[in-house]
């Protein structure tokens, strides 16, 4: 963990005669995800007042899972806007790695729909750079222990909102920061999240050079993505040093609770192997390397809004305003963006003191990428979990052509 000391409080900036929105006013942030950590820092920094209410506790391991791989240089400017460029750049591993596309068989594919070609990413712990983001906010800035239950007006036109365990908060800004099923959610938009048809298994392979050493020696820094009709396999490096494996498989929303104990790591790996018998054994054994710790979630998807419902003065950020079926991209590293984007609006003089075009214009923006989001995602996972038809088609087409080219070399001189 990220010591207090590390990360410099430094103190507001004054706002001179700069005016904006949120200038002597007070915002509610509703969930402690990187997004809304990273808008608190943004907005202190401008020398607003920022409360972020949190429904878990601080020492809630699932703040240390798993490793974050963000790709966009758009993600890092929210952080250096926020001035822990240094101390991010310290903390992340930079490198450059291709997606080796195979089959179920081993052998190797192409698509065009799949980024495979050598991108940078930058890799992070995520419970490192969540520490980097908390210790940069002034102190009490978190209240931990406060589950969200509902929202109302209260008589100075403010929101109130109201916690479960009886606590209540008044703020003139309202940000839903609280991850894919927000309960903030209702409150802007009436579309729900829909099943995209796709549960992803995850689990960790430490140690890869001990476990299967001759994949970790094949991969070195590259990222494997296994495709077959109705699964998928992914493998990457992460920052410990480890592979983060993950399987997406075609079956029911429900699958993920009925078909097993995901606390038993037997059955968990059984259930698996079943589920990819016809794989080659080589990718089987990933699953028997794995630690014995697996997590099961279906992926959803949020409808593509054009705008949202009339409401007070709240708005969302992250996969609380959009959800997209990602598998070779890391959704939360959108919420650095929205957090950037949000802060900047604001945060504009040209906004002045209406809170209301401060949002309409983050919005619009905020909404249209989430269009342009999904899109991509659906294409991504349609392209690593294609119908067996398609699949069929491009083999075919590809031995034909291995065929004339054959035989055309045989008329050749």
């Amino acid at each position: 963990m990220l010591a207090s000391s590390t990360a410099a409080r430094a103190a507001p900036r004054s706002a001179g005669n700069a005016r904006f929105p949120l200038l002597g006013r007070k915002v509610a942030i509703v969930g402690a995800s990187l997004g809304g950590l990273c808008l608190a820092r943004l907005l202190q920094r401008q020398g607003v007042e920022v409360e972020i209410h949190e429904a878990r506790s601080a020492s809630d391991p699932a703040w240390y899972r798993r490793t974050l791989a963000i790709d966009h240089e758009s993600a890092i400017k929210a952080l250096r806007g926020a001035e822990l460029g240094p101390l991010f750049d310290r903390c992340c591993e930079r490198e450059r790695s291709y997606t080796r596309l195979l089959d179920a068989q081993g052998r190797r594919e192409r698509d065009s729909a799949l980024p495979t070609r050598a991108a940078l990413h930058w890799r992070i712990e995520y419970g490192l750079l969540r520490d980097l983001l908390l210790n940069s906010l002034l102190p009490g800035s978190v209240l931990w222990g406060r589950r969200f239950t509902s929202l109302t007006g209260a008589h100075d036109d403010s929101q109130r909102l109201n916690f479960a365990n009886g606590a209540r908060a008044n703020a003139d800004l309202v940000i839903g920061a609280d991850g894919a099923c927000s309960l903030l959610r209702p409150y802007a938009t009436g579309s729900g999240l829909r099943y995209s048809g796709v549960t992803l298994v995850e689990a960790q392979l430490p140690l890869p050079e001990l476990r299967v050493p001759r994949i970790a020696l094949w991969l070195d820094r590259d990222r494997l993505a296994v495709r077959d009709p109705d699964a998928a396999l992914i493998l990457q490096r992460n920052s410990l040093r480890g592979m983060d494996l993950r399987v997406a498989l075609r079956v029911p929303r429900d699958w993920s609770l009925r078909a097993v104990d995901w606390n038993d790591p037997a059955q968990a790996r059984a259930l698996l192997k079943q589920q990819l018998a016809h794989w080659d054994p080589k990718f089987l054994r990933l699953i028997d390397a794995a630690e014995p710790t697996f997590s099961a979630r279906p992926l959803l998807t949020s409808a593509p809004d054009r705008n949202w419902a009339e409401r007070g003065a709240m708005t969302l950020l992250g996969a609380s305003a959009r959800m997209a079926p990602t598998l070779l991209r890391d959704r939360k590293a959108g919420e650095l963006l929205d957090a950037l984007e949000l802060a900047q609006a604001l945060t504009a003089p040209r906004h002045r003191d209406s809170i209301a075009a401060a949002l309409a214009h983050y919005e619009r923006n905020l909404l249209a990428r989430a269009v342009r989001e999904g899109r991509d995602a659906q294409r991504v996972l349609a392209a690593l979990l294609p119908q067996a038809s398609v699949i069929g088609q491009a083999r075919s087409w590809r031995s034909v052509a291995r065929s004339l080219g054959a035989f055309a070399g045989r008329l050749l001189p």
